[in-house]
This record gives C-alpha cells, structure tokens and sequence, in this order.
C-alpha cells in the first residue's frame, strides 16, 4: 500500500494539473433537449429519424422506462437544477416573470462549485433574465446562450456571453455545443459540471437545409422534415461531445445525461410519432410529461441498465450527487430522492411512490390568475390521476393502459380520492409561498437591463400582446388606450440615478406627452417619437409559426430618476392614442450614477 501511495503521488507530482488529486471527482455533462418527445428517439420506436449517440448513452448506462418531467419548460429547468418543485422555487411560468428562480434557492452548479467543480452552461437557460437570477448569478462561472424562452434566428445568432452580447457563426445548436466542447477542453484538468440545455428542437423551425430535404425525400410533411432534421442535428451534437470526453480520456470518470425539459410540441394540432401518448407540450398527460433519460457511467454503471422504477426530474440532483459520492456544504430541503441504487442494482419491482405535476394557465393581464389547482397529474404507480382544466378528475391504470383509452375513476373511486386528496395537499404547501419575483437594477457589474415586453403586464383598454400570447421576443401593441398600463416588478438595490429609455417602433411620429414612465412616486413624460422604419429579418423558417421576427427598433430619449432602494412596480402609462400602432419592445435601464 506504501508503494502505490507513492507511485500515485510521483504521478500527480509531475502532472501538470491544478489539482491532480480532484480529477477523482467525475465530471457532469447535463444535455438536454427543448420539445423533444419521448417518441423522438430511435430507441423508443421511432423508424423515421435515426439518433445513435443519444441512444449510446442508454446502450453504455441506463434508460428510465418513466421519467417525469413538467409540461413546459422553466419549470422543468428550476426542478432539474435544485431538486425541488418548481412551485417552491417561484417558477411557476415561461414568461411575465413566472420563469425566474428565486436566488435563494441553490442550485446544482452553487452545490458543486463548492467542491471545486468548474461550472459552464451552454444554450437557453430560461429561469431568470437577468442578474441574479440568470446562469451566472445562479452557480456558472461561464454562459453562452440566450436566457429566454426562444431564439429568433438560429443562423449566426446573437448571443449572451457572461452579460456581453456577441455575434456568433453557425447553427445555434452548433454553436452552443461547440462552446461546451471547449469548456471541458479547458477544464479536462480539473472537475467540472457542462450544462448543455439545447434549445431545439424548439420552434421557430430553422434548420441547416440539407437535414431539411434529407427528410422531405422521406415523403414528411415540413414541420415533421423539419423537427426531425432538428433531433438529427442534436443526436450530432451529442456525438461531438460524446466523442471529445473520449479523445481526453475521460469518458469513463464523466456522468453524461440526456433528457428533455417536457413532451413534444404539436404546432397547428399536427401530430408525429410518440408511443400514441395522450397528450402533447403544455399537457399534464404523460404525452406531455414523458421524457426520455439516459445516463451513462461507465467507472460505476454497466451498460444497457433498464430502470422501472418511476422518476422525476426533482430526483436527479440528489441521484447525481450520490452518485459522485457528494454532499452538498449546507443543509438543502429536497423534494427529490436518490434513484442511484435502482441503477446500481436494479430491480424488477416498482414501488410506488407519489409524483406530482403542476401547469400554469397562460395570462396576459394583471385580473387573470396563472396560478390554480389546475391542471395537475399525480402519479402513484400503477394509478395515473388527471385533474383537468374543467375540474374533473380521470384515473388510469397506465401498466394496463399507458395510452390513458381508458377512465377507471368511477370504479376505483377510494383509489382516486386518496391521490385527489394528497395532491390538494401537495398543492397547498407547494404554492404557500409563491409571490412575484421583481428584476434587479443596480448591481455594481450588472448597471444595464433590458426588461423585454413579454415580463410586462398589461392591463386597460386598446393594448395587446403583438403576437396575443405574449411568449419571449414579443412585442405590445399600443392603439387606442383607454387606462392602458404596461407594469415591470423592480428591485432597486442601490441608490442612484437611473437612465430609462423605451424601443418601439411606430410609422408616425407619437407626440409629446402620450406616455408617461412613473416609479417610486417620480413622474417622467416621453418626449416626442420619431417615426421609424424596422429593418425585418425574417430567418430561415421552414415551417411557419407565430414566433416574433427580429427587427430593429428605435430608441425614446431618455427619462431619468434618483431612486433609493426600494421595491415598486415601473409603470408605462399611455395618455394619448397613436396616429398608427405603437409597438413597444423593451424598456431600457441603466444605472448611470
């Protein structure tokens, strides 16, 4: 035993590493995929798209026969990243800042970089614009991506790079997974966590065009040419970084998983292939909640491992840091459980174990509630309860019937009332403390935020979202206002002197005095607009949906207010109607004293 001590100590002695001894630490590498369905997979059915690398971390680990996700996707991020419930994170919504995690909560990349991992996260991050509840308030040292719920272009995008905006050449999935690549390039030396969080294949529908005709040739439709080309691009991708962890040799001390954040989308009530779930994006049902999961492990995990017993996103925190033989520094409240034994030794019997999911109910408006009981799924395996938007409850016995043809709560009633009654306490616990989460200004490094118009609220008469739903990228329109308010929740955290200034664009000019900015008791009227002229970038679509374009805007001169810190709602009040729309979108703020 001396002598091994000896020869290991001779080795890390002429390494050149930074810390030999904490490259025994295995690495992470989190992938996953935005509206890919569980039946996108070759491996789960699909004959139509062929996705080898995805399917060789199954082949080389484990593959979970029922991992649960959220049916959107913030929530199924702040779950993933804390172990926790969305609800209790504050995620409960993909925008009008439903999205944001509170900076309380400590996330997987904080857990490990307190014990010395480098963390990295490369694509759409999606629970919280802005500092601190963006990637690098909430544990990256390094972010390259967007932090909204979607990208315009997918050609030569413009991204984040740690704050800074930066023009990028290529394909977006590409261009992020190349940037993973070349942060576990430079952290090969040293533990680190990559978070590949891939935003497609995610509408709007740009893809190389070769992928596109390749599956055109196939006789699809444009939408499903260009999902799959899509999925092909990702399994690519997949296999670059697959193929990287080989070449350092460090494959077998690295953690790789793959999911999806929740079920495929259906744009224009198209369907594809998905095992016949019921249910799709945005639905509690297990089509809209059933996500593949693959893990490999080769130091620790044999290959071609099937797991049955059912699993939420909130377990794999604590199953990952099981499995690197962690422990987080302080005490964290998970509502996840370690799954490592069922890989390390799996079994064929299940256990039942109740599993809860919640949806939002989309808003646009200040008098509508996003947040009820409903719609929700529980899970208690075999039994399948599902609350619906109309309140009444289904229950289905999904080891007879995972297609959910059949409703059995009329002759199961006891079994559906005990699951309604532990959801309803679920529900009430979870939500307790679930309040509005203001942006930050005034941070010392973070002095300039952008608040786009989808984190507004809206409320009065002749003001509508542009594109009626209010997702990321839109814009307000402004017509004939009767009381028409735009509302920002803000957090000033230093006093100073602020500088905010709208984008718009408008044919005719707007004039003096029809809006008006008041916060913290201070009043601002805009000046005089100029008519502007946007320059649309329309993109590469091959298949339309009603995604916002990229254009240019023009910019308000700007109103100024010393504020102290305080807590208040920025208010855009429009006084005076246009002669044409207005189309405001964002409010610029910059701390300049």
């Amino acid at each position: 035993m001396f002598y091994k001590v000896l020869i290991i100590l001779s080795v890390c002695l002429s390494a050149h590493t930074v810390d030999c001894f904490a490259q025994n630490k295995p690495n992470l590498v989190v992938i996953m995929a935005d509206d890919l369905g569980w039946g996108d997979i070759s491996l789960n059915g699909n004959k139509q798209v062929q996705t080898p690398n995805i399917d060789s971390i199954a082949n080389n680990g484990a593959q979970f026969d029922t991992f649960l996700v959220s049916p959107v996707c913030s929530p199924s991020r702040a779950a993933l990243l804390t172990g926790r419930h969305a609800l209790k994170t504050g995620v409960y919504s993909v925008t009008r800042g439903g999205d944001k995690m509170r900076t309380s909560e400590v996330t997987l990349a904080e857990m490990l970089k307190q014990q010395g991992y480098a963390t990295g996260a490369f694509g759409k991050w999606h629970n919280g614009a802005h500092y601190p509840h963006n990637a690098n308030g909430q544990g990256f040292d390094d972010f390259v991506g967007f932090s909204d719920g979607h990208q315009t272009l997918y050609f030569d995008p413009v991204l984040e790079h740690n704050q800074n905006k930066i023009k990028t050449n290529g394909y977006i999935a590409d261009v992020t997974s190349d940037y993973a690549i070349d942060f576990i390039k430079q952290n090969q030396h040293q533990p680190f966590f990559a978070f590949l969080p891939i935003n497609t294949p995610h509408s709007p529908f740009e893809l190389p065009q070769q992928l596109f005709a390749k599956y055109k040739q196939q006789g699809l439709s444009d939408l499903d040419a260009s999902i799959y080309g899509m999925v092909e691009n990702i399994d690519d991708n997949v296999g670059k970084v697959l193929t990287t962890l080989k070449k350092l040799k460090l494959i077998d001390n690295t953690i790789v998983v793959f999911m999806s954040d929740n079920g495929p989308a259906f744009p224009h009530g198209n369907k594809r292939f998905n095992g016949n779930l019921k249910g799709h994006k945005g639905k509690v049902d297990l089509g809209g909640i059933l996500s593949p999961l693959h893990l490999q492990y080769p130091a620790k995990l044999a290959g071609k491992t099937k797991v049955v017993q059912p699993i939420q996103h909130i377990d794999l925190v604590p199953t990952l840091l099981d499995l690197m033989s962690l422990q987080p520094t302080e005490k964290i409240d998970f509502d996840g459980i370690s799954m490592a034994g069922d890989m390390l030794k799996p079994t064929a019997e299940i256990v039942p174990r109740l599993l809860y999911t919640h949806h939002f109910r989309n808003t646009q408006r200040r008098n509508q509630q996003a947040i009820l009981p409903n719609p929700a799924s529980v899970l208690y395996y075999p039994w399948f309860a599902v609350f619906e938007t109309d309140q009444t409850w289904r229950l289905f016995n999904i080891a007879d019937d995972k297609i959910q043809s059949l409703d059995v709560a009329a002759t199961h009633k006891n079994q559906l009332d005990k699951m309604r009654s532990a959801y309803m306490d679920w529900y009430l616990e979870a939500s307790r403390d679930l309040a509005e989460i203001p942006t930050h200004i005034g941070h010392a490094k973070h002095n300039k935020v952008e608040l786009a118009a989808h984190e507004g609220h809206i409320s009065g008469l002749g003001i509508d979202y542009a594109n009626k739903a209010g997702w990321a990228h839109d814009s307000i329109n402004v017509t004939e206002p009767q009381h028409a308010i735009i509302d920002f929740p803000l957090k000033v955290v230093a006093a100073g002197r602020y500088q905010m200034r709208l984008r718009y664009n408008s044919e005719q000019q707007v004039e003096e005095n029809s809006i008006q900015l008041r916060i913290h008791h201070q009043n601002c009227l805009v000046k005089t607009l100029a008519a502007t002229k946007p320059n649309v970038q329309l993109g590469q679509r091959l298949y339309y949906t009603d995604e916002a374009v990229e254009q240019s805007w023009g910019y308000s001169e700007p109103c100024e207010f010393e504020l102290p810190p305080t807590t208040d709602k920025l208010l855009i009040q429009f006084k005076k109607s246009p002669k044409t729309p207005l189309a405001i979108k964002a409010v610029e703020i910059t701390q300049i004293l």
